[in-house]
């Protein structure tokens, strides 16, 4: 420890730096990401989130409030068998039974959530109490939300449409069938074309470059000493040599 305490003595990042290295990546996710929608996706759901975005992005919450497995295999395979054209038999009003079904099975749940809302309860309190997705436990999507684009890929249809039915931040939607369950949506944001260099962005960028300056001086060092060191084989080391 007191090794690389001596080795680290007086590494620092200015903000000079950070606002240096901000512009590089900014203008590097721009030519990457910030006209690609798919490719935009595709980063974000490998983890990274680029500091650049293409227009639309709407930063989006939900509830996925569970529903009986077999209501909603014999809505699905309805839709499908009308959508394949078939069956002559199904119409869309069995369809549209189907899904009322659906939402008549949690429309408790529903009424519930929306008059909470409408008294105040902030959503992601409903989140907590209502929801069933895993990725609404992810404390950065529940800060940032889900980015949903009408032209992206990565959600279902259903959750890309009912995004683009609120019209503005804090609306929440109707609710929506998919083939994961029942949705309510919740318009947290629309995602900036560029992300503003904000004090917790610099923080986490002077974490990152001084990690790597810290890194860059350990790796220095041991290869300084290696090339330095005279070092001498043993006979069953020799064939190292």
């Amino acid at each position: 420890e007191k090794l690389f305490d001596t080795l680290l003595e007086g590494l620092e990042v200015s903000d000079d730096d950070v606002t240096g290295y901000y512009a590089d990546k900014l203008a590097e996710d721009k030519e990457l990401y910030g006209s690609d929608v798919l490719y935009y996706e595709s980063a974000w759901n490998s983890g990274y989130t680029p500091l650049a975005a293409p227009s639309g992005f709407r930063g989006i919450l939900h509830i996925l409030l569970e529903v009986d497995a077999n209501l909603l295999d014999s809505y699905t395979d309805l839709q499908a068998r009308l959508e394949e054209g078939e069956d002559a038999t199904i119409t869309q009003e069995d369809v549209d039974a189907a899904y009322a079904a659906i939402i008549a099975s949690v429309q408790e749940d529903i009424d519930a959530i929306s008059q909470a809302y409408q008294n105040g309860t902030p959503f992601e309190d409903l989140i907590a109490q209502y929801n069933t997705d895993s990725g609404m436990s992810d404390e950065t999507i529940l800060k940032e939300g889900y980015p949903i684009h009408q032209e992206g890929t990565l959600f279902v249809q259903e959750f890309v449409d009912g995004t683009f039915t609120m019209d503005q931040v804090g609306d929440i939607s109707d609710p929506i069938v998919s083939d994961f369950g029942v949705h309510i949506l919740y318009y947290l944001r629309d995602i900036p074309e560029e992300t503003p260099l904000t004090d917790e962005l610099r923080a986490e960028i002077r974490e990152t470059m001084l990690s790597d300056l810290e890194n860059s001086a350990i790796s220095e060092a041991l290869e300084k000493w290696y090339n330095e060191a005279e070092i001498v084989f043993t006979e069953a080391g020799a064939a190292f040599d």
